[in-house]
């Protein structure tokens, strides 16, 4: 009996020990080495069926192979401080996959394109991505629109001298006329973004092997603005 119960106390220790390595295993990260991944969908483009794709990483393994939908990156350009970047076009997919091979490690995921935003409303008027609408002049415009599931929005606007880029979880915003002034005619783009984008303020929405990771996908629409005479 006393035997019987070491043998099963050696075999839970060698369990808890393949438990142990396993997990270890799969949450093995890398904190040395940043890359970044981001996908962007012009959707008021004239030719709304790619998405274009950008990784950019802190060095470059000699095994690096990057995969985007089945889809291998390359031609990558050295830049400042040990920095290498890629582009690639790629067709359109509500769903995409990443698939990172380097130092022998792999690193993988996913993530979802946003819908776009095609219209929004100002003052009882409706403006549609792609036309120029016609609205009446105001103290300030407020634009509103149906909220859709992404993580956030980015505003971004050039009008006349000035310049508006904000982001934000609410779905409307608001331009001064006094930022309007003289023009009667503006623009601005409204993306959709989920994932997190590379910056100094943000951090890393992805870590695993082959590093930690800025993955962001972002839907872009524009729309154009007539003030009435």
């Amino acid at each position: 009996m006393k035997k019987s119960n070491k043998h099963t106390r050696t075999l839970f220790a060698i369990i808890i020990m393949l438990f142990i390595f396993v997990g270890c295993k799969k949450d093995k990260i890398n904190y040395s080495r940043i890359f970044s991944i981001s996908f962007i969908y012009n959707y008021y483009n004239s030719s709304p069926d790619s998405i274009a794709v950008n990784f950019t990483t802190a060095d470059y393994p000699d095994d690096l192979e990057v995969v985007i939908n089945n889809q291998s990156i390359e031609n990558f350009v050295e830049m400042n401080n040990n920095t290498y970047t890629a582009d690639i076009d790629i067709a359109y997919s509500k769903t995409i996959y990443y698939k990172i091979n380097g130092d022998k490690e792999t690193q993988e995921g996913n993530i979802e394109i946003p819908l776009a935003i095609n219209k929004v409303f100002c003052s009882g008027d409706t403006v549609n991505a792609y036309e120029l609408t016609e609205i009446q002049p105001s103290s300030i415009y407020r634009f509103t629109w149906e909220d859709i599931d992404c993580d956030y929005y980015n505003i971004v606007a050039e009008i006349g001298t000035a310049s508006i880029d904000q982001t934000q979880t609410a779905n409307n915003f608001e331009i001064d006329n006094t930022v309007v002034g003289d023009t009667n005619l503006f623009s601005f783009k409204i993306n959709c973004i989920n994932g997190v984008m590379y910056s100094s303020e943000s951090s890393p929405c992805d870590s695993g092997a082959y590093g930690l990771g800025y993955i962001s996908a972002k839907t872009v629409n524009k729309f154009n603005i007539k003030l009435s005479e």
